[in-house]
């Protein structure tokens, strides 16, 4: 605090005083000081208003996003149907599956399409039908047969002999360019990662 000289009467007063005791001018320097105050007031208000819009607008889109998430989500389904002895791959998502990148695999070696799989499994005489999956679009609820055997005796033959040697990697995505990959010949052995993409060579893509 300090004393100051009232421009009036020239009498001292406390530089924050609001006015002069003697005669009763308005102190200005205390004026100016409380403008400015109140000025810095003002800011730090108007700052927080804005962050705090900022993060509404924030959580406004990222609630928005996992709706149009939910709205578009895709989810592969591989499974056998031995009554009409096939492989089949259904689309059990909300939105459509747009197939990237198709494996499939015997002892972990990929194959490039269904003559070397059933070559590679000791199958050389089977006689089979097949759907285009690679770079194919699966809407909701569409079911694809993937592979289908003629003969009730080469399909048992088939299953017996897949067993836990073949396998089947599907690599699908969103139309928002979500993906994941579904691995595995049927539900019950059915594994699904999410991939920041469907990254496989084509060398080791299955030719269908």
């Amino acid at each position: 605090m300090a004393l100051i000289q009232c421009v009036d009467c020239g009498v001292e007063v406390s530089d924050q005083a609001d006015a002069c005791l003697n005669c009763g001018r308005r102190n200005t320097a205390q004026a100016t000081h409380q403008q400015r105050g109140d000025r810095g007031f003002g800011t730090i208000v108007a700052s927080l208003i804005g962050l705090l819009a900022l993060l509404v607008s924030g959580y406004t889109a990222w609630v928005q996003r996992q709706q149009v998430r939910a709205q578009v989500w895709p989810n592969i389904v591989v499974g056998y149907s031995d009554e009409d002895r096939l492989l089949a791959v259904m689309n059990k998502g909300v939105g459509p599956a747009l197939v990237r990148s198709v494996q499939v695999l015997v002892d972990g070696k990929p194959q490039p399409n269904w003559r070397h799989v059933f070559d590679a499994l000791g199958l050389p005489a089977v006689v089979w039908r097949q759907s285009a999956l690679n770079a194919n679009v699966l809407a909701p609820n569409e079911q694809l047969k993937f592979m289908s055997i003629e003969s009730p005796a080469d399909y048992a033959q088939f299953r017996q002999a897949a067993g836990s040697r073949f396998d089947l990697h599907i690599c699908f995505c969103s139309t928002l360019n979500e993906c994941w990959l579904h691995s595995g010949q049927n539900v019950t052995t059915a594994r699904v990662e999410e991939r920041a993409a469907c990254s496989v060579p084509a060398t080791e893509q299955f030719g269908d």
